[in-house]
């Protein structure tokens, strides 16, 4: 048996989690590879390859970004994806071995209205890092049920786009044979009672982390400042709260209580998570982010959200977790102030790194498990 993992690009959340995954596999002896599309940043290692577009495709694919940036905020709705990744290009890489495909991120990959078709003919799972899949666009529906029953009328869809055809096949689409994997309990109650994955099996894993070091501190924390993390892709992101922590970091500029850090500012991971002593994560949609398990690795407390799969991973007495409804300037710097009187004593954030560890370290063996099931 042979692991194709697919993914978008090789960074990001789903990116670096399909990497790991690919690298913990062929460290346990399983045959399995990591292919993602081109690109200058992307040097593979070993079992990693690019996958290389035509300029038709490249062009298509800078289409479909620019439709969804123009139509939805956020990138909250992504309803349109061009493909590289089709049923010729599956049967090249198989080279009739019993191949399964993992694909971890499709967008501009892989066009969903396929995926029918190529689950009848290839062995394929998912793995949801949002919404998306059984969507068909939202990759956080947030109050939105829709997708339980029908996504006509989609309230953040211009009314056309609702009504196109393909908005309509999207919710006929039969993808019982696509088996897929959440990181979250909060993702695979919702996936299962989709319509177009509720057939569907499902399983909860955890992201795996494999090859990532962590050395988290040994000393004791001091009082003040407090300094504060801040680690999105995007610091100007309302699903992810900047507009929050750009308030906060404006009303504390000459306070003296906290320290802000974006890990954008810094070349080294390490540098980043040494320097904090609180990781903020404000998100309001949101399902296993990356760098909450990152912050509990090197035992640093979060403060976060009861939104999506977020509380799942966070630790009471530890770690905060905020209400959405009651998310505010007042209730994120109360909190920030708590966690940190909480985890100043060295002991207890290695306790707490530990006991994550040993959690992530499952993942491996839970994928090597689920696939020998297929």
């Amino acid at each position: 048996m042979k692991i194709i993992h697919l993914s978008t690009g090789h960074l990001g959340g789903a990116g670096l989690a399909a990497r790991r995954l690919n690298a913990g596999l062929r460290a346990a002896g399983v045959d399995s590879e990591f292919h993602a599309l081109s690109s200058a940043s992307f040097f593979p290692q070993a079992g990693e390859y690019q996958v290389q577009r035509s300029a038709t495709q490249k062009f298509s694919g800078g289409l479909t970004s620019l439709l969804s940036r123009k139509i939805s905020r956020e990138s909250l709705v992504t309803p349109f994806s061009s493909s590289v990744i089709n049923a010729h290009a599956l049967r090249s890489l198989s080279r009739d071995e019993d191949v399964i495909f993992h694909i971890h991120n499709w967008f501009n990959l892989v066009n969903q209205f396929e995926l029918p078709a190529l689950s009848r003919e290839f062995k394929l799972v998912a793995t949801l890092h949002d919404q998306r899949l059984f969507t068909g666009a939202c990759h956080y529906s947030l109050d939105c049920e829709k997708f339980t029953q029908s996504c006509k009328g989609c309230p953040q869809l211009p009314r056309a786009l609702t009504n196109r055809p393909e908005r309509i096949f999207i919710e006929n689409l039969d993808c019982s044979k696509i088996s897929y994997i959440t990181p979250s309990n909060w993702l695979n109650k919702l996936a299962s009672s989709s319509r177009i994955l509720g057939d569907s099996p499902g399983t909860v894993i955890p992201n795996s982390f494999f090859g990532y070091r962590a050395t988290p501190g040994g000393e004791n924390r001091t009082a003040y400042p407090i300094k504060v993390g801040f680690a999105a892709m995007d610091p100007s992101s309302w699903i992810k709260g900047g507009d929050l922590v750009q308030e906060l970091v404006s009303q504390n500029q000459s306070s003296g209580v906290f320290k802000f850090f974006s890990l954008s500012d810094f070349v080294e991971y390490e540098d980043f998570w040494n320097s904090i002593d609180v990781l903020l994560v404000p998100s309001r949609a949101d399902n296993s982010p990356n760098v909450i398990h990152e912050a509990k690795l090197w035992g640093v407390p979060v403060v976060s959200t009861n939104t999506g799969g977020i509380p799942e991973i966070l630790t009471s007495g530890f770690d905060a977790c905020i209400n959405l409804e009651a998310l505010s300037l007042e209730s994120i710097a109360m909190e920030i102030r708590t966690v940190h009187l909480n985890s100043m004593d060295a002991t207890k954030r290695l306790d707490v790194a530990r006991l994550h560890a040993s959690f992530l370290e499952s993942s491996i063996a839970k994928h090597r498990e689920f696939y020998s099931l297929l």
